[in-house]
């Protein structure tokens, strides 16, 4: 169901670019992510903070563009995103006296459709620098939970259950980044983002958002007379 109203929205979103877009573009990023949490000081957050570390995530989408302005884009689009943190390597004693280490490594996947501007600072050049900022509604689809022995062996498992994350959620995304137009109508870009979750990944009082930042590769084709 979550993944039928994901591409409902995505083809509204096409359709509402696709008749005057100026661009289309692919894009590949990694992320450094982890979460903030607030449960009034309790134990349970304390530990946390204390065991809970960032881990590397990736995403992935593609985005249309629709030129306002002679330097003001509107883009929307579709993303797949991975989040989430680690706990740090710990080791774990038995009562015969071996030990190994173990770590818990945590990864929440989202569907994202990206609303939002792109401001370019120059025009007609080979390099454009520019900034980027807007919202993103966004489907929490499943997440894993991988269980490291030793810095090697992972045994991937479900969350459990007793957390019940919300479906819905959105997030606030900002941008910069340059354009490098290799031809009149292909363009490659390079981009630092940042990302935070503005709703809670479970639901009920226990506040946990998750936020991100990172770097962005894409490729940028015209699918119009417009200039990119």
């Amino acid at each position: 169901m979550k993944i039928i109203v994901t591409i409902f929205l995505f083809f509204i979103s096409f359709n509402l670019f696709a008749q005057n877009t100026s661009t289309a573009d692919i894009h590949i990023g990694l992320n450094q992510s982890y979460r903030f949490i607030d449960d009034g000081g309790s134990e349970t957050e304390n530990v946390r903070n204390d065991l809970e570390i960032p881990k590397l995530n990736f995403h992935i989408g593609v985005n249309f563009n629709r030129l306002i302005t002679s330097q003001l884009y509107v883009k929307s689009g579709l993303r797949f995103v991975s989040m989430g943190y680690k706990t740090e390597k710990r080791d774990l004693i038995f009562p015969t006296g071996d030990f190994t280490t173990i770590q818990f490594v945590y990864n929440y996947l989202f569907l994202e459709i990206p609303l939002g501007l792109r401001y370019e600072f120059v025009e007609n050049t080979v390099f454009i620098p520019y900034i980027e900022a807007g919202f993103a509604p966004t489907i929490y689809a499943t997440n894993t939970v991988a269980r490291v022995q030793d810095g090697d062996e992972r045994i991937y498992e479900r969350i459990p259950s007793m957390r019940d994350f919300s479906t819905f959620h959105l997030s606030a995304n900002v941008a910069a980044g340059v354009n490098y137009n290799t031809s009149t109508e292909t363009t490659l870009f390079f981009q630092l983002n940042y990302k935070r979750h503005l709703t809670n990944l479970i639901e009920g009082d226990f506040k946990e958002r998750l936020t991100a930042y990172g770097i962005e590769f894409g490729l940028r084709r015209s699918i119009s007379k417009v200039r990119v």
